[in-house]
């Protein structure tokens, strides 16, 4: 930075207060903030300020760069305040061919032709061909306050409503159309919200902005509030309301709502369309609001949905022609003529037959592209001998139309680091496909959605520089940039952005699935909480685990697509089987829904998927790797498992049922005042399923082996059985049988087991010395569930015989529930299912005798569906016969280990 030293002190520090006030004058002319000036000029905030402050000169060079962004933005605008800037730091004025590069050729809204971007008002000069669609439009405005302008992608649409009638009215082609009040906005502006766009473009008006705070009683800054008001409106006449608020407090005499590119309001809940579409049509009723609209022509069958609006596009509709071939050549000679350049006929003729004689989709904004390209490499040409940039030699040495697509589209070496995923990553969030026509087009992105990934940021950038073009950046009435394609028209001509669009069709439209299915199971819960009476399962809108994993899968293949989904997506698409843990985790969840969830955990996998419930070592080749990576990582087992410690080998504990274990620690039980102590042992989590069961079925050395049945009394008719789903816990089940399951799972711990007399496992002697596993005696089923306390937490008593604690009698099920359903209701040791489903056998009969051979009754503990709450708690005592075989009566298991174990 150069400092003036031929200065006197003092009169150096006047010289330093006018730059820097100079500088801050036509900053904030341009609207912009230091940061932002600093931004586009490629220098540091500190150094905007420093100049600003006095405390640093800039030098010519830095002038001329933050004159060209001021020149831009137009903070400056003219050469005489651009050299008043120059002198202040002492520097010479602008020569002519300064001027010609800041004012014609830098500054964007001075180029002659813009490329794929549209036309706005501040390119009027520029803009030509289209007077006969402005003063139509301009008289349907004047006849019936409404102008519908609609065409196909690349007609003009956009380019003549805001370089076209806009400008016109400002100049006052209508009378008195110099004093309307336009409030011009865009459906999308990235905010996910039609009312919050249209509130910043009432935020943009001066005029608005003081009518909504001295009138109405509104923080025009605060724009989310405005829309709420809005929103609420459910009668849909405020907004007529304020504009005719505005016309009768203000000079203006009418209110223009100019809505560009209308169809994107159709993206929006169905809901929210006729919400908005009621406020315009009730502001069109006004006598002093006029409606000028944007709309493709593919989208004109979707206004069909809503008959208000089909009522008012009805007085007045515009279908923009072709250009004739005069005015086509208008357009393309008309810049050059302003900027001093003419146009060789031929170049005319031969551009028009590249391009399907002008009537092809896009051939606007391509024209306008092909002469923006020869004007951008005017050097070039000069270097090559070509002195006339839109000559034939020059369009031909660029390599015509194509080529200079392919040019500027492929191999782009401001992406030469860049992969191709982090481009499909960009494109994703600007392009969308219609829901119904899956036809692609534009998406307004805010430019702060790539702020938190600098490799995308960096693409953004150089796809929209000035060399390149292929993005615009635009400052929304809001303040914050919105980034767009420069033209629908490059989602066709460019190959490989319209070869991803077409791969990606189908991966997209399923993210949409996601994200509709998501807002209907969000709909559903809201609902659900705030009316409890609700008969509506938000459940039923979840996806089951087969299509979340075929989601999945697909978003292997198409990982760009990842940065569409919210986090409230993410929170729909989980493992179905964590949704449903969460459901039995809430103590709400009613009884039938938790008999629905354990149906579906049987199904979810082969038999279910918690821990405790199947085989030890079953192969799970229908369960995806991902969801049990999932579940393993996610749930944590209370318990203890002996099968996977190492006491047995694989082959041996092959097909094995997996038990959790909970531990009882010793401790004293008293039950009809008998006192008995329960050494340290083990009780199984949960009752043995049928999965389990299945397995002593099917094992060649289990059920119908001899050794088990040696106890007198069993009979030969106990050698039948019943199965349900895998995780029902076993009923139809005796005494005798459970007993049989115990000596066999006990013969695979034994590896040393006698199978001709494994009944001396069961002696009252080797109760408390074996190791083996067993029924639970009546006192360690009660120290499982108590720990020697009067009541095992939640468990149902007098008090609580309503709370969703078990299934019971006045649960109203009527049948048993799969085991593990009601996990807030946890025993002492942490066992489930203790109270209520089934009752369970003890090894015990009902006078305390632990004698196999007992002909009385044997215990039973925990009560089972068919009881009232009263009976399933954990003192209360019954016994039925060891022969009986009831669809309510199961088993749990316990185990010991040596005393020096």
């Amino acid at each position: 930075m150069s400092q003036v030293n031929s200065h006197p002190d003092v009169q150096r520090d006047v010289v330093q207060r006018d730059v820097g006030s100079l500088l801050y004058q036509f900053r904030k002319r341009a609207d912009l903030t230091q940061q932002e000036l600093a931004y586009r000029a490629y220098f540091g905030r500190s150094t905007i300020s420093d100049y600003e402050n006095g405390q640093m000169i800039p030098n010519r060079d830095n002038l001329l760069r933050l004159i060209h962004v001021l020149c831009k933005a137009r903070g400056i605008r003219t050469r005489a305040e651009a050299d008043d800037l120059l002198t202040a730091a002492q520097c010479s004025p602008l020569n002519d061919e300064e001027l010609f590069e800041i004012f014609f050729v830098k500054c964007e809204s001075r180029r002659p032709y813009l490329g794929l971007p549209a036309y706005n008002k501040e390119n009027h000069d520029v803009f030509f061909g289209r007077n006969q669609e402005v003063s139509a439009l301009c008289r349907q405005l004047a006849e019936h306050h409404l102008a519908l302008l609609v065409g196909p992608s690349g007609s003009g649409k956009s380019s003549i409503l805001k370089a076209g009638l806009l400008h016109s009215l400002d100049m006052g082609v209508l009378p008195g159309s110099e004093q309307w009040e336009a409030i011009d906005f865009h459906p999308d502006t990235g905010t996910g919200d039609v009312f919050t766009a249209l509130c910043n473009g009432l935020k943009n008006s001066s005029c608005f902005c003081a009518i909504l705070n001295n009138h109405l009683e509104l923080n025009a800054d605060n724009v989310e509030q405005v829309a709420d008001v809005l929103r609420q409106d459910r009668k849909g006449q405020l907004l007529r309301k304020w504009c005719e608020t505005l016309v009768e407090h203000t000079p203006c005499t009418s209110v223009l709502l100019a809505i560009d590119q209308f169809e994107e309001v159709f993206r929006y809940d169905p809901g929210v369309c006729s919400q908005f579409f009621q406020q315009i049509t009730s502001a069109w009723q006004s006598p002093v609001v006029r409606i000028a609209l944007t709309l493709r022509a593919d989208f004109l069958m979707h206004c069909y949905r809503y008959g208000d609006l089909i009522d008012i596009l009805n007085h007045s509709t515009h279908l923009p022609h072709i250009p004739r071939p005069d005015l086509l050549v208008d357009m393309m000679t008309g810049p050059a003529r302003i900027f001093g350049y003419s146009v060789e006929d031929r170049l005319v003729t031969q551009l028009l037959s590249d391009l399907n004689g002008g009537l092809g989709r896009g051939t606007l904004p391509l024209i306008s592209f092909v002469f923006d390209t020869l004007w951008q490499h005017r050097v070039t040409l000069k270097k090559a001998n070509i002195d006339q940039p839109f000559s034939v030699e020059a369009y031909e040495y660029l390599g015509k139309i194509h080529k200079m697509l392919l040019r500027l589209t492929h191999n782009l070496p401001g992406l030469s680091s860049a992969n191709e995923l982090a481009l499909k990553r960009v494109f994703v969030r600007l392009v969308r496909l219609d829901g119904e026509s899956q036809v692609p087009v534009s998406r307004r992105v805010k430019l702060s959605e790539f702020a938190d990934h600098p490799e995308l940021l960096q693409i953004v950038q150089y796809l929209a520089s000035p060399k390149v073009r292929l993005l615009t950046v635009d400052a929304e009435s809001s303040g914050e940039p919105v980034v767009e394609l420069a033209h629908e028209v490059l989602i066709d001509v460019w190959a490989s952005l319209s070869n991803w669009v077409n791969a990606i069709r189908v991966p997209m439209q399923e993210v949409y699935d996601v994200k509709r299915a998501t807002i209907l199971w969000q709909n559903a819960r809201e609902k659900a909480a705030s009316t409890p009476a609700s008969q509506q399962d938000p459940a039923i809108y979840l996806w089951p685990q087969g299509r979340i994993d075929q989601f999945e899968d697909l978003l292997k293949d198409h990982a760009e697509l990842c940065d569409l989904l919210t986090e409230q997506d993410h929170h729909f698409l989980r493992p179905e089987y964590l949704r449903l843990m969460e459901e039995l985790n809430d103590p709400q969840t009613t009884h039938h829904r938790r008999f629905t969830v354990g149906k579906r955990l049987n199904v979810l996998g082969d038999c279910d998927l918690r821990p405790g419930i199947g085989l030890a070592c079953k192969s799970n080749s229908s369960i995806r790797q991902s969801q049990s990576r999932i579940i393993r990582r996610e749930i944590s087992s209370d318990g203890r498992r002996f099968w996977a410690g190492g006491l047995l080998d694989n082959k041996l504990t092959e097909n094995l049922p997996d038990i959790i274990w909970c531990e009882i620690p010793a401790c004293s039980i008293a039950i009809d005042d008998q006192q008995f102590y329960v050494p340290s042992c083990y009780i199984s989590k949960y009752p043995i399923t049928c999965e389990q069961w299945q397995s002593f079925v099917r094992a060649p050395d289990g059920y119908y082996h001899p050794a088990w049945w040696q106890i007198p009394g069993h009979g030969q008719a106990q050698r039948k059985g019943y199965f349900s789903d895998g995780n029902m816990p076993k009923t139809h089940v005796s005494w005798y049988q459970a007993l049989a399951f115990c000596l066999w799972l006990s013969s695979r711990l034994e590896k040393h087991l006698d199978l001709d007399n494994p009944l001396h496992l069961h002696r009252k002697s080797d109760i408390a010395s074996c190791k083996w596993i067993r029924l639970p005696t009546e006192w360690e089923w009660q120290a499982a569930m108590t720990y020697g306390e009067a009541f095992a937490p939640g468990e149902i008593s007098h008090d609580l015989p309503s709370l969703p604690h078990a299934n019971v009698e006045t649960s109203a099920i009527y049948q048993t529930t799969a085991v593990g359903m009601y996990p807030h209701a946890k025993a002492a040791c942490g066992a489930l299912d203790m109270i209520g489903n089934v009752w369970e056998w003890c090894l015990n009969d009902s006078s305390f005798d632990t004698a196999l051979t007992s002909k009385k009754r044997r215990s039973v503990r925990g009560g089972s569906y068919r009881v009232h709450p009263v009976n399933a708690r954990s003192a209360y005592r019954h016994a039925l016969p060891g022969t009986l075989q009831a669809d309510d009566v199961g088993f749990r298991l316990l185990y010991r280990f040596h005393s020096g174990e």
